[in-house]
């Protein structure tokens, strides 16, 4: 939690994004200390579930309810565990059924009729963007690539960091170059 909270204040993003439980409560403590001012959360499956023991159940449930505070949105990639993420937090963050992939004619529709929302939203109307993943392609670092070309063409600044390792490090680097 310590170095992302110095790497958080040294480098300042406007949205840290996080999957998976451990790297969820770690990023969003780290974040709120840091002041990040939007935190999100992506669930590939709860932590917590039917058939699980009660006490990993009970300490995971609080967990994530006490994560849940300092969260803004909360993404599901299925329908069950997004249901089930509404009752559980129905005044906390917003509850967001994504499923998987990002439909890029919604992010291109989305930018061209919310632009100055996006830009009064994030200081100094730029927005930033952090992405920390394996680079693989599984990870359709493509459809990040996507929405941000997506948000410049509508007139959007946005400066997006991809970080990680993993196969595709070297393709990236020869073709994202910083601008």
């Amino acid at each position: 939690i310590w170095r992302i909270f110095r790497f958080l204040k040294k480098n300042p993003v406007d949205v840290v994004h996080t999957h998976t439980a451990k790297a969820g409560m770690v990023g969003t403590v780290a974040a709120k200390l840091a002041g990040i001012p939007v935190i999100c959360h992506t669930y590939h499956g709860l932590p917590f579930y039917e058939g699980q023991g009660s006490f990993s159940s009970a300490v995971f449930r609080w967990l994530e309810t006490f994560a849940a505070r300092w969260r803004h949105i909360l993404f599901s990639q299925n329908k069950a565990d997004f249901e089930s993420l509404q009752k559980i937090f129905p005044n906390g963050p917003k509850v967001i059924f994504e499923g998987n992939g990002v439909d890029i004619e919604t992010v291109q529709k989305n930018a061209a009729s919310g632009k100055s929302q996006v830009q009064g939203f994030f200081s100094n109307n730029k927005l930033r963007l952090l992405c920390v993943a394996r680079l693989e392609p599984v990870k359709r670092l493509d459809k990040i690539i996507a929405a941000v070309e997506s948000l410049l063409c509508a007139g959007i600044p946005v400066e997006c960091i991809i970080a990680g390792k993993g196969e595709l490090q070297s393709s990236l680097q020869a073709n994202l170059a910083p601008t």
